[in-house]
């Protein structure tokens, strides 16, 4: 009898030491857990991390998104509010996830992208006006309308492509 690992992304079983979901195609064991913290553009916080996602510790977090490209890790350990963007010499108003260090820039991201809002009930995603719009799963988000986001879903911010991961052991 062979052993079964369950997806990090859809929960499905996965044959032991598989690299790749056979159901959803995630990268099994890039997302097995989640080490280290950094700091996001030069501005600590305690509520996000960024994180390579290549170890194999507990993953601790109640949201993230993953990059795919790069291989890090944005995750959410708590309720609230966050602006996405990135942060640009001379910003007054600095969002609270800076995707400047994974070529936010050249992707198209806005400064001031989009609200991601993490509660009990839910987590949605707003479009903040941003010039290159945001896309849910291949479908375009109307400026200042919520959308809601769920496990798996792929965001797209201009070009920079992420998924979201909600943690359901937490």
């Amino acid at each position: 009898m062979q052993t079964m690992n369950a997806c990090p992304n859809c929960g499905k079983d996965n044959i032991k030491g598989a690299v790749r979901c056979v159901h959803c195609d995630t990268e099994l064991q890039k997302l097995a857990g989640s080490p280290g913290v950094s700091e996001i553009g030069g501005i600590p916080t305690t509520n996000l991390e960024i994180q390579n996602s290549d170890g194999n510790s507990e993953q601790n977090y109640l949201f993230a998104l993953h990059h795919r490209e790069s291989g890090k890790l944005f995750s959410f350990a708590s309720f609230g509010s966050f602006t996405l963007g990135r942060i640009s010499e001379g910003q007054s108003v600095l969002p609270d996830v800076d995707f400047a260090p994974i070529q936010g820039f050249e992707a198209g991201v806005s400064r001031l992208h989009a609200m991601l809002n993490i509660n009990e009930a839910d987590i949605s995603l707003t479009d903040l006006g941003s010039s290159n719009g945001t896309i849910i799963n291949g479908e375009r988000i109307s400026e200042k309308s919520e959308q809601n986001i769920n496990n798996g879903d792929m965001i797209q911010l201009g070009r920079l492509q992420v998924q979201a991961m909600i943690n359901s052991s937490t």
